[in-house]
């Protein structure tokens, strides 16, 4: 766990945590019994610590196998935004389910994605985190309209009291968000994940978007 946490950061390892919280939310509101990831990347590190806890058949694939197996769930993380041609992969997603689908992507109106940009500007090195044009949640209606899909719900999640990822920051601000019991990392969920929905696009990095068949 540890070594994962070092690999992956402190920030993107607080994006697993309410990432896997809120999957562990939907299986048992929606009564999910069968996951797939597609397409499957490495975003977030290992993914058994992204499904700690949900005992449900999850599969993981970089491609589409169109005509096989359906899933009640087919989701991906911040694809959207890097994808060649969105709609052709919101298809495939459509095909390859039986019931929802969830999509997830960076929220653009959050300061961290312009701070970031601003970083990479500084770096001289390429943004490679995706169109910022189609980090927004509208965008993700707009797109699932085209496909006749219901939306079921939608919100904001990942909002940590810093910015940017600030777990990567000096030992007093890990030691005021990170804790440690019997070798195990503890990422301590921000108080802003309860804020009231209209100020959560302001503070959070991500958000939800989950849809169903007609």
């Amino acid at each position: 766990m540890l070594n994962d946490i070092k690999e992956v950061g402190y920030g993107t390892a607080y994006e697993r945590k309410l990432l896997n919280k809120l999957l562990k939310k939907l299986v048992k509101a929606y009564g999910v019994r069968s996951i797939l990831e597609y397409p499957a990347t490495d975003l977030l590190g290992d993914p058994q610590i992204l499904y700690k806890g949900i005992e449900v058949l999850i599969e993981r694939s970089k491609c589409a196998k169109i005509g096989g197996r359906k899933y009640e769930l087919v989701w991906n993380f911040c694809e959207m935004e890097r994808a060649d041609d969105p709609l052709k992969l919101l298809a495939e997603m459509v095909k390859l389910t039986a019931k929802y689908i969830l999509l997830i992507g960076q929220n653009v109106f959050n300061a961290g994605v312009l701070l970031h940009r601003a970083y990479h500007v500084l770096r001289g090195s390429v943004w490679d985190h995706g169109v910022t044009g189609r980090m927004r949640l509208g965008y993700a209606m707009e797109l699932v309209s085209t496909q006749g899909l219901a939306i079921l719900e939608h919100g904001y999640f990942d909002a940590p009291i810093f910015v940017l990822d600030l777990y990567e920051l000096g030992s007093l601000l890990r030691r005021s968000f990170v804790g440690h019991s019997h070798g195990d990392l503890l990422l301590k969920e921000s108080l802003f994940e309860n804020l009231p929905r209209a100020f959560k696009p302001a503070f959070s990095h991500h958000w939800y978007l989950l849809c169903q068949l007609n």
